[in-house]
């Protein structure tokens, strides 16, 4: 018997880019149930979506209150033994739910697991910023891969900023008591992770099963774009949250060499 998988889509406005999202999910296989959870879109996402509502649960939310506890919420509503969350602007490959699913499988010690995916950047970005971007992430994904081939095939304790949520299938059942904190207006995903890794393996699939897009009107980017040093505060703060949790390791002092050479500091 296939278990139930809750897909938690927290959402706001964008609605194109949604749709290829959920339908990237439907074609999907497995037994799913779709969860929307609206952060308060301009014109509310329920009378946008009225050719799912018989596929779909959409939770709607008056005023925006940001992703971190939109996926609470959603999470809070979810009714399966597994549970991804799937960001509004990806979408996941054919094949992405029964990889994860096997590969949960294969390995009960594991409380989730993290793929690859193939990157879509903006084109009105400035090529130097692209470049940066994918520099970086050709790293992660070397990474990743080593550590999957000779330590593993695992995430380290450490090392939360390799994950990403769109990537990932969890176990309810291990994460029932996490939360995602709606105090941190970046890199709240990596909270996230950086917590479930406290609790045990998060499992690397080396393989693309998702396209993965970075949007020049995501929260994140519009945020970024108000403030560039206020992405700097929050991924000094969880620095200093996964040192306190497991001390100076290789993959800490890595994190801390991406923020000062990566990243705005003044």
């Amino acid at each position: 018997m296939h278990s139930l998988i809750s897909v938690i889509i927290p959402a706001k406005d964008r609605i194109d880019l949604l749709l290829q999202a959920v339908r990237s999910v439907q074609l999907q296989p497995e037994p799913k149930e779709i969860i929307i959870v609206d952060d308060g879109s301009k014109t509310p996402l329920s009378t946008q979506l009225k050719i799912l509502e018989h596929r779909v649960k959409i939770i709607s939310l008056k005023k925006s209150k940001g992703s971190m506890a939109a996926r609470n919420l959603g999470f809070r509503h979810a009714k399966g033994d597994f549970v991804a969350f799937l960001d509004s602007d990806d979408i996941w490959e054919k094949g992405f739910l029964e990889t994860s699913m096997s590969s949960l499988r294969k390995d009960r010690s594991a409380i989730a697991t993290i793929c690859l995916s193939r990157k879509i950047y903006p084109k009105e970005w400035q090529p130097k910023r692209i470049f940066r971007l994918k520099l970086v992430n050709t790293f992660k994904d070397l990474l990743k891969i080593l550590l999957y081939f000779f330590s593993k095939k695992c995430l380290p304790r450490s090392a939360p900023f390799l994950g990403q949520l769109s990537h990932m299938v969890f176990r309810k059942s291990t994460i029932d008591e996490l939360l995602f904190d709606p105090r941190y207006k970046f890199c709240g995903d990596w909270k996230f992770i950086l917590n479930c890794l406290a609790k045990g393996n998060i499992r690397i699939i080396p393989k693309r099963l998702i396209t993965f897009r970075y949007n020049s009107e995501s929260y994140t980017a519009m945020e970024n774009k108000k403030n560039p040093l206020k992405k700097f505060k929050y991924y000094r703060k969880l620095l200093k949250e996964i040192t306190k949790k497991w001390g100076e390791t290789f993959f800490v002092k890595l994190f801390d060499f991406h923020i000062k050479h990566f990243l705005p500091s003044k």
